[in-house]
């Protein structure tokens, strides 16, 4: 007899899926926006499994389905923060900044800071990482987006946001 208290575990179980294969498959392919979704879709798999296999012996199916709901709602909650945490590594501008001072041990001055990150300079690493990617392509000087992962991606986190945030905070 399985205790009712490791459905509760279900979300955990799903996080550690998550990070498990997203890390995995980063590392393998070099695909960031693959892995995101793919270690995502895993880690909701891994939660519903778990949950399910800690149901209450002879739990009816309204029992089930609340506890399916507690397993995704967490397991989204917990999912948004992975997500939010693994895109501060990849584009944080300050993580960026403070890991450049800390290797000027004498200091940076301002004009030195602003010259490495100025606006032009940023963008042009940014779009050159975007078609690096495939995620974009430039012809005739016009850009345009040519990956359908990146719009499904974009779209999923939308949702993300629409369930866990309330709505004053969802375009912040």
């Amino acid at each position: 007899m399985t205790p009712e208290w490791l459905i509760t575990v279900s979300p955990i179980a799903g996080t550690a899926v998550n990070v498990f294969l997203q890390i995995t498959l980063v590392h393998s392919t070099r695909r960031i926006g693959l892995s995101i979704l793919a270690g995502f879709l895993g880690g909701l798999v891994a939660a519903l499994i778990v949950a399910t296999l800690n149901l209450p012996p002879g739990s009816s199916p309204i029992e089930a389905i609340a506890v399916w709901v507690f397993a995704i709602l967490s397991y989204f909650g917990f999912a948004y923060l992975y997500w939010v945490f693994i895109n501060l590594n990849i584009t944080s501008l300050r993580i960026r900044t403070l890991r450049d001072l800390l290797h000027h041990e004498g200091g940076v001055s301002l004009s030195q800071i602003l010259a490495q990150y100025s606006l032009e300079e940023m963008l042009h690493r940014r779009l050159e990482r975007l078609e690096h990617g495939k995620q974009i392509s430039c012809t005739d000087g016009k850009y345009r987006l040519v990956s359908s992962k990146l719009m499904i991606l974009h779209h999923t986190l939308g949702v993300l946001r629409a369930v866990i945030l309330p709505p004053s905070l969802r375009n912040s």
